[in-house]
């Protein structure tokens, strides 16, 4: 998230350095695209809504594209080229968070996991069973323990909630920053 925002900052910069009309309608558009990134990470990779977003951010990718593009025709520059190398990162970045949004633990790796995890609280009890002692540690301690484990590897499994999430304080920042740059350009 964090690197995300940063590449959307630095593409906000280096594209003030472009000629007008371009610099202006590059700094409009990166201020609609990112109330749009916040609210692709809060929906749900399968819903309506996540889809409709995603059309809208790619949109805003091809528009902003299409501004580099006339303004590296109009005046081919390194500072062009920088500008479209953090654009590019942007667009980027935006693939991979989609990518990681999609790849989940493997059914196959679950089902490992229980059979293991059965696997192993049977020979435990069996083994307490056989040899006539029940120990607290077998009974309450080692299932506790598996419990979080799994626990914590499904949270880790969904970063966009539970006790492990992802921060969007950098993007609810950046967007915050934009808009104020936005009131103090606008007289």
């Amino acid at each position: 998230m964090v690197e995300e925002a940063n590449s959307i900052v630095t593409t906000a910069r280096r594209a003030q350095l472009l000629p007008e009309p371009h610099a202006a309608s590059v700094v409009q558009l990166l201020r609609e695209y990112v109330p749009i990134r916040i609210e692709a990470h809060r929906e749900g990779q399968f819903s309506d809504q996540f889809a409709t977003t995603r059309k809208r951010s790619a949109d805003l990718q091809d528009r902003m594209w299409a501004e580099a593009v006339a303004a590296a025709a109009e005046r081919p520059s390194p500072i062009t080229a920088s500008f479209i190398a953090s654009l590019n990162e942007t667009i980027d970045l935006e693939a991979t968070r989609i990518a990681a949004k999609r790849n989940h633990v493997p059914g196959a790796v679950w089902l490992l996991l229980l059979c293991v995890t059965g696997c192993g609280l049977w020979l435990v009890s069996y083994q307490a069973g056989t040899s006539g002692r029940h120990s607290i540690l077998e009974r309450f301690v080692f299932p506790i323990l598996i419990a979080i484990v799994i626990a914590i590897i499904t949270d880790i499994d969904t970063p966009r909630a539970g006790l492990i999430s992802l921060d969007e304080r950098p993007l609810l920042e950046l967007n915050e920053t934009l808009s104020r740059a936005s009131a103090k350009a606008t007289p």
